[in-house]
């Protein structure tokens, strides 16, 4: 941490389920500096690349210089409220789950300090693949109309949220890729402005009526695990809760994952091959091990996971995963 940063004069109330990225994109645009990099600066005291906030809470340790602690806006809320932390970390837990020690290193201290190269790639693991910014135009009118101003969703990033969960409307992917963001703030006050471009992706184009409400009930539930995913019992992994215990053989392990496999197997092959390309990933039909093994690497796989056993995961939670603790 850079000790020559000073306090800012102010600093942007996060609204719900904004990303970091958006926040610090409403500090550059209050703050009246002119470029992206005099901003960076500013705030880091060296130039950074600020892409991965759009899905993580990269650097929001540097909260503790910028605002007094009285202010609320703690390191701790941006990553917990603000960022992809809760939700995907889960599969960071499903890998520990195996060897508990591992878990010791993923407390928040360490989060905040993890180098880029690796906040990247694990930010990739849960965002859309094609990595532009994504939202959905009614939040963003709605935005417009309680805060005055729209902004960046966490959510809106996730991969699988194709559509808004709360309005039904296809989620739009912006022009605005990571080699655009990557040392430069685009606020969301640009939704609308002509020079921005936006459209749904091919996979909400083509997904059939059937394949919209799987998508709109795998986004509600990436929005309950986005503020609840660490409410667990950290003695039992999601592989053996969705397994329910099912054992053939010595080989515990790799029988829930066959069971697990063939379970998301089944549930696809009624779906298009949108929603497929989404939680497969083009794996050849059969291969279960492999699609378990994704779900390892890709929480939307567990979503989707939850979702076929226990109708959303609130109900996963409560019911086959008791919660232990509640997220702060």
């Amino acid at each position: 941490m850079n000790t020559g940063i000073k306090q800012l004069p102010f600093f942007p109330t996060p609204y719900p389920d904004e990303c970091f990225y958006s926040i610090l994109c409403r500090y550059h645009v209050r703050s009246g500096f002119p470029t992206s990099a005099s901003t960076i600066k500013r705030l880091f005291g060296k130039q950074y690349v600020v892409s991965s906030t759009l899905h993580t809470a990269f650097r929001a340790d540097y909260l503790a210089q910028w605002i007094p602690p009285s202010k609320g806006i703690s390191p701790e809320r941006i990553v917990h409220y603000h960022s992809s932390y809760q939700y995907s970390l889960l599969c960071c837990i499903e890998s520990s789950s195996r060897f508990p020690s591992s878990w010791q290193q993923k407390c928040l201290k360490e989060y905040l300090d993890i180098p880029y190269s690796r906040l990247y790639t694990y930010g990739q693991r849960v965002g859309k693949r094609h990595g532009a910014i994504c939202y959905c135009p009614a939040c963003a009118e709605e935005d417009r109309r309680i805060y005055g101003e729209p902004y960046w969703h966490v959510l809106h990033q996730m991969e699988g949220v194709e559509f808004c969960p709360v309005h039904g409307e296809p989620i739009l992917i912006t022009e605005l890729g990571y080699a655009q963001r990557r040392t430069a703030f685009f606020p969301a006050s640009v939704i609308g402005q002509s020079e921005l471009t936006a459209c749904p992706s091919q996979m909400a184009v083509d997904s059939n009526a059937t394949d919209r409400e799987a998508f709109i009930q795998l986004s509600r539930d990436i929005a309950w695990l986005l503020k609840n995913g660490l409410r667990i019992n950290r003695d039992t992994s999601i592989t053996q809760a969705l397994a329910q215990g099912k054992r053939y053989g010595d080989n515990r392990y790799l029988a829930q994952a066959l069971f697990l496999g063939q379970l998301a197997e089944n549930a696809l092959a009624e779906t298009s091959p949108a929603f497929r390309k989404v939680i497969a990933d083009d794996l050849e039909p059969g291969s279960f091990i492999q699609l378990h093994l994704r779900s390892v690497s890709h929480a939307v796989v567990f979503a989707y996971l939850i979702g076929i056993l226990y109708g959303n995961a609130e109900k996963f939670y409560e019911i086959a995963y008791p919660c232990s603790k509640t997220a702060s």
